[in-house]
């Protein structure tokens, strides 16, 4: 049996282990897990000293562990170094019972899902399979993969049915999953706990409750972004008195208007699809080209009258006082067609760079209806597009070239000193440049994700 898509498929032919606890002894069998045209299940089996496309395992723990993260698997993306509590969520090999799992990592970019085949730390095991030692993966629609991971679950729920186990774990686990899914509300509620890092029912409710609260005003998929960028800090703030100023950004931040002059972009994308980095340096090259910037600095003139401000709001520390209680910036529109900048960081090259960054989101869904632009710390599709963006359109990656040295040595010198003349920080020109480099390499390729 098998449920399938174009990039991905998951398999089980059935197949009797011996003594086994009923559950997963009627669904034991052979898994294989397709990515495109290769298998993540495939490894070198000692017992038949032949290589192989399957995992003797049983499907009832991985549809357990399936319906138990759902919605952090769906949803929650990797911000820093993976912790033990993120990768139980999110690491095949979590769904132990005492299998050896294909070593797969599930990763969520927002409407992507990245697939990584990771490598065991460790390639000496007592286990009856070795893995390999190379890494790779592919990404997907997360439509899709979803649709794939709930005709799996399926699979393992009909096939308990017809061996006459019907009232287990699983059963009353995926109902629960399956009604949530069926209500928006629920949904969003469950989204936002899993964006914050919770498993299901141990998220901070009353949080939960203030984030979805300002759906209406912020749109849906602000709040998601906010609350991704807020999961590194929820704890610091889940409590009765910090809660009534979750985002109340009265008094705070300056006042502007987006004004591109007769910029017209014509970039489509495909948020499932398409390369946020990509996206982002097109975007950033368009707007330079508008501009007839070429390869020059943009000073601080030049993006307030982009953003509709004052200079000094820019080039003064003094001016603009830093967003308290979150670690983000926010852009929010407003009736009259003007936009509220709530910056959180008060140093101009700091400045600048979320400035920027808002700048780009703005560009992004100028056509859309109106609703909050987050500039986050997390690692979604829209904040490594962002941060894609403000990099380039603040210094070109031509422009360093044309700086610093072919071969990727660079003199730190000549790197702070661009940094100063394009007015962005050191750290931002360095990511900007090794992400670019040629000779850098990352087998995922997820750029910019901070």
């Amino acid at each position: 049996m098998q449920s399938k898509g174009i990039d991905l498929e998951l398999s089980m032919d059935w197949l009797d282990f011996g003594v086994l606890p009923s559950e997963e002894a009627a669904t034991s069998g052979m898994l294989k897990i397709r990515l495109e045209n290769r298998f993540a299940s495939q490894h070198y089996d000692f017992s038949s000293k032949t290589v192989v496309d399957y995992a003797k395992v049983s499907g009832y723990p991985m549809a357990l562990w399936v319906a138990y993260y759902w919605w952090r698997l769906n949803y929650e993306p990797l911000s820093g170094e993976p912790s033990y509590y993120w990768k139980s969520a999110h690491d095949l090999p979590s769904a132990g019972c005492g299998y050896v799992w294909p070593p797969l990592r599930i990763v969520s970019g927002g409407d992507a899902i990245s697939l990584r085949v990771m490598p065991p730390a460790n390639t000496e095991t007592k286990a009856d399979a070795y893995y390999g030692s190379t890494a790779w993966g592919i990404t997907m629609p997360q439509v899709l993969f979803e649709s794939v991971l709930n005709d799996f679950v399926t699979m393992i729920v009909a096939r308990l049915d017809d061996t006459g186990h019907r009232k287990t774990e699983l059963h009353a686990l995926w109902h629960d999953v399956c009604c949530e899914r069926k209500n928006k509300d629920n949904t969003f509620y469950r989204i936002l706990e899993a964006c914050l890092g919770h498993n299901p029912d141990e998220g901070p409710e009353n949080l939960i409750n203030k984030l979805a609260n300002h759906a209406a005003a912020a749109g849906r998929q602000a709040v998601i972004e906010i609350a991704v960028g807020m999961s590194g800090e929820a704890a610091n703030i889940n409590n009765e008195n910090s809660l009534a100023d979750v985002l109340d950004i009265r008094g705070q931040g300056l006042r502007g208007k987006f004004d591109y002059g007769k910029f017209e972009h014509d970039i489509t994308t495909d948020q499932r699809l398409d390369k946020p980095w990509t996206t982002g340096h097109n975007m950033a090259r368009a707007l330079r080209k508008h501009l007839s910037l070429d390869g020059k600095p943009i000073d601080d003139q030049i993006m307030a009258d982009l953003l509709g401000i004052s200079a000094e709001a820019i080039s003064s520390d003094q001016v603009v006082e830093p967003l308290k209680r979150i670690n983000m910036s926010l852009g929010l529109p407003t009736d009259d067609g003007r936009v509220h900048l709530c910056l959180h960081h008060p140093h101009r090259p700091a400045r600048r760079f979320y400035l920027s960054r808002l700048l780009g989101e703005h560009l992004l869904n100028v056509n859309a209806q109106a609703s909050w632009l987050p500039a986050t710390f997390g690692a979604t599709w829209r904040q490594k597009y962002q941060r894609a963006f403000a990099s380039e359109f603040l210094c070109p990656i031509s422009a360093l070239r044309e700086r610093l040295d072919s071969d990727g040595f660079y003199d730190e010198y000549e790197m702070e000193r661009a940094a100063r003349d394009y007015g962005i920080g050191t750290l931002s020109v360095l990511n900007h440049w090794n992400y670019n480099h040629t000779k850098t390499v990352n087998i995922f390729e997820d750029k910019y994700s901070h």
